[in-house]
């Protein structure tokens, strides 16, 4: 039974790793919004590498993360990230559910495939950190890698 899907797919700001092309990839029921020239806020007392900033977003405060930190990847020297997507997943939290949102930085263009998991490949992680913090990686032919993080262990991670 073909398992297909549209996914958002977005490509990371990283050179290649060992030749693959790395790309992000998000259910679309994931992406709230693509925002442009969006105002970072202070940081905060967040120490993480990986939260890059706060930002204000329907009068309420968010993370703003790097994928690219998160995951351990060296950026781009001429990295121009002057977009963020607003992600949401629900997460377990208290006994209870709750819908966790975070941005995470883009800089290329986004869009919308239709992909067949079922002949997807799964690939062996060329993440240097983070392993457990994915919902999956698939191999695309002509050597590209989609990345699936898990969105809400992401956004657990920015509250500690």
């Amino acid at each position: 039974m073909a398992q297909r899907a549209e996914i958002i797919v977005i490509p990371a700001d990283i050179v290649s790793v060992k030749g693959w092309q790395v790309f992000w990839a998000f259910s679309k029921k994931q992406l709230d919004m693509i925002l442009h020239e969006i105002e970072l806020l202070d940081k905060g007392e967040n120490p993480q590498d990986f939260y890059v900033s706060t930002a204000l977003w329907q009068q309420k405060k968010m993370a703003v993360v790097s994928l690219e930190k998160y995951f351990g990847f060296p950026q781009r020297v001429e990295s121009q990230t002057d977009k963020c997507a607003v992600l949401k997943d629900v997460l377990e939290k208290d006994g209870g559910m709750e819908l966790g949102r975070i941005m995470v930085q883009i800089s290329g263009n986004v869009r919308v495939r239709e992909v067949d998991f079922t002949s997807l490949a799964t690939a062996v992680t060329m993440l240097p950190t983070r392993h457990e913090d994915v919902r999956g990686i698939y191999s695309l032919s002509d050597k590209r890698l989609l990345v699936m993080p898990d969105v809400a262990k992401i956004y657990a991670n920015c509250l500690r």
